[in-house]
């Protein structure tokens, strides 16, 4: 981040721990929270685990949330 940008009212900066994440792109609304499920049972089947640091998602484009066209990318945290 460039040094002369701040956090305002407006919006604050965050700094989040790098490392490894499962991701996931979603389309449409009604197929987060489904998807965010089967994100996390692959987790729990591979050689992997989830990790404590703070889950993501990317909107990637969000113009009607009602559409199919919405699309996110969801990003679960993992440890080997």
């Amino acid at each position: 981040m460039p040094p002369a940008l701040q956090s305002d009212d407006v919006a604050q900066i965050k700094e989040f721990p790098g490392g490894l994440y499962a991701v996931t792109r979603v389309m449409g609304v009604e197929n987060i929270f489904p998807t965010w499920q089967r994100l996390e049972k692959w987790v729990a089947g591979s050689n992997f685990h989830a990790s404590e640091r703070p889950c993501l998602e990317e909107h990637v484009r969000f113009i009607d949330l009602m559409s199919e066209d919405f699309e996110v990318d969801l990003y679960l945290p993992i440890d080997e």
